[in-house]
């Protein structure tokens, strides 16, 4: 029987891994034993313990680059694994933040995996504050939407009404047949929406959309797209309110930062986000997880040493 596969995707910082933290929780509600494929452009990764927390039955990690050209290969491997040795019943693949998914989906379609695995759903998430700018002046932005079968304009807390019928609009246009949802922290319906994925097939090859896509990607691929992830080991915080400010005065040409951090005096582990000019802290929830404190900087034209000094207070050493 094949696995179905599901593909989730969507520009850094818009809310990926809580919507697949949401589908797992009704994968398994439903009864079935779920497997994650995790894309993280950093050489360590964040977000795999995420969805292991979530109750994925394994995590498979493809980490340091985008899978959908400098690790391709990986992909392939990596699913080459997952269909030949873990059988899951379902396959969850969260791509980075600067991934292409017609590329992910090709992979997920090659002659020696489409009689083990069976691409269903593509969903693609879209930060709703910065969307429209994204989709103005980041051609991997409107990518990520033009295959979308469902969309999730996420953030709805920070919409503005006053442009956000516009990013509706755009959004019609870039992706003419997605339905469109709106949420706050990807809060859809867990279930109907596992259900509605699981129901489609998924674009594929041989269709001319997709055929033009892929043409157009192998023609535009370069160095992941012109963005950088820089992966830093930190000493612990001097409290909750110091990690916060530390992410705050990154410089603006970050885009994402997340990581695992100790607080002083406190024995509980921190993961850390920030995106879209918000910072974030809280206890992250998986026992026995003890990893080396570490934050995930990504962004273009980073200079080292301005991260290095928003950081200072961490004691940041590059890995």
């Amino acid at each position: 029987m094949k696995t179905p596969v599901i593909l989730i995707s969507g520009f850094l910082g818009a809310g990926k891994t809580t919507l697949l933290l949401r589908l797992l929780q009704a994968a398994r509600e439903a009864g079935m034993k779920p497997a994650v494929l995790m894309n993280e452009a950093g050489a360590i990764s964040i977000d795999g313990p995420v969805a292991q927390s979530g109750g994925a039955i394994e995590v498979l990690n493809v980490l340091g680059g985008c899978i959908c050209c400098t690790l391709k290969g990986d992909l392939h491997a990596a699913l080459q694994e997952i269909a030949r040795d873990l059988k899951p019943e379902l396959l969850f693949i969260e791509t980075t933040g600067i991934a292409d998914p017609v590329e992910v989906l090709d992979t997920c379609t090659a002659l020696d995996l489409v009689e083990r695995l069976d691409a269903r759903g593509l969903i693609s998430v879209l930060d709703v504050e910065h969307g429209l700018d994204a989709l103005r002046i980041n051609d991997l932005a409107r990518r990520q939407l033009e295959l979308a079968q469902i969309v999730v304009l996420n953030k709805m807390d920070l919409a503005d009404p006053a442009w956000f019928p516009q990013l509706q609009a755009r959004v019609r246009e870039v992706a003419p047949a997605a339905r469109q949802v709106n949420t706050v922290r990807c809060d859809v319906d867990g279930a109907a929406t596992l259900k509605e994925l699981l129901a489609m097939p998924a674009p594929r090859t041989g269709d001319a959309a997709v055929d033009g896509l892929l043409q157009d990607a192998h023609g535009h691929h370069h160095h992941d797209h012109g963005f950088l992830a820089l992966s830093y080991r930190v000493r612990e915080a001097e409290s909750r309110e110091a990690l916060l400010a530390a992410l705050r005065a990154l410089p603006s040409n970050v885009i994402r930062a997340k990581g695992f951090v100790r607080v002083k005096g406190d024995e509980r582990l921190y993961i850390c986000q920030w995106a879209g000019g918000h910072a974030q802290a809280h206890v992250f929830p998986l026992e026995g997880f003890n990893p080396a404190p570490t934050i995930v900087v990504i962004g273009r034209e980073l200079n080292r040493a301005d991260i290095e000094l928003a950081l200072k207070n961490l004691s940041p050493v590059g890995v």
